[in-house]
Parts: C-alpha cells; structure tokens; sequence
C-alpha cells in the first residue's frame, strides 16, 4: 500500500532501524499512546514526560531504582545507570526519531485570549502566533519547551480511525522479521 510504502521511505528502508524502534515494547507502546490520545494535544509529548515513562518501565522491569523523588538512584561515576546517562540516551534517541520524522518538533502553546491549547510546528512559530482556536494572534511565550508530535504517517500505520489497529504493522513486524534472517 502507499501507505506501506511512505512508512518504509520515512527509515530509508533500513529495516534494522525500524526493528529498533517496532519491535521495543516502550517506544510501540508510547507511539499506541500517543497514537490513541484524545487530549486537546494528545498526540505530542514533552522530553520530561518520556524521561518520566522510561524511569517508570525500567523501575518495574527492575532495572533500576528510583528513590523516593523518582530519581534514578544511581550516581554518575558510579555507574552508567544514572540520571545525566538516561536523559543523554532519550535525547539521543529523541534526535534520531525527529531525523527520521517519526516525531515532528514543534510547541504546545496556549492562547492568552481564549485558553486554548494547541501544538505548532516549529515552522509555524514566530514572534506573534495566530491561535488555531479564536484566531486572534498572541506573543510567542519566554522559553518554551519543545513538545513532539508523532508522524500521522507513523500513527496511520498502526491505527485506523477510532482506535482500531491496522494490519500494517504486522506488516511491518513481518517485512523485519524476514531482513533478520
């Protein structure tokens, strides 16, 4: 399908990148997450939300601990299963994601004049942004933080409309499975 097709271009066709990531019970489960949200900017998220996911997945996997704050217990020196190494490693991986345009950069912005909160493109965003809501233009805020929406290329390939899953990532998982071996 074109579909199909698009998914493959978005990797390069490289199928071990996609087995990276399709394969890996977190990022699928965030991509479904994301994927099936119905908040006003359900399908973005925050580096600081994932960081906080991964802590959670790895401290009931029981690779790590957390102390009593929800930080990773390990110090850096000490080990490599630290704080700087797990937000390193995100980033890392958050930047490759953005590459490979599974995760669109942008910003969730809300409106001064009729409190709607949507997300923009990086590209949209100037000094005065024009509310996709009331229409009015408001100023760009200090220091936002980056949120990151997922592809609807990536999310259409794992779900139809309403929520029902679609065949192309069994598709996908096939197509990968088969480049292993």
């Amino acid at each position: 399908s074109n579909r199909l097709t698009a998914f493959l271009k978005t990797f390069h066709n490289d199928f071990s990148t996609i087995d990276d990531f399709f394969i890996d019970k977190f990022w699928v489960s965030l991509f479904e997450e994301l994927s099936t949200s119905k908040k006003a900017v359900g399908d973005s998220i925050l580096l600081k939300d994932i960081i906080a996911k991964c802590k959670k997945e790895l401290a009931i996997k029981g690779t790590v601990e957390l102390d009593e704050n929800g930080i990773l217990k390990g110090k850096k020196g000490q080990t490599f299963k630290n704080e700087e190494n797990l937000e390193l490693g995100l980033k890392s991986t958050i930047d490759s994601l953005c590459d490979y345009r599974v995760f669109l950069k942008g910003f969730n912005l809300k409106c001064n004049h009729c409190s709607s909160q949507f997300w923009y493109h990086i590209n949209e965003v100037k000094d005065s942004i024009s509310c996709k809501g009331c229409l009015d233009d408001f100023q760009f805020p200090v220091e936002p933080n980056f949120a990151y929406k997922l592809n609807d290329l990536i999310k259409n390939n794992i779900f139809q409309s309403n929520g029902l899953r679609d065949g192309n990532l069994t598709v996908i998982r096939t197509l990968v499975s088969m480049h292993r071996r």
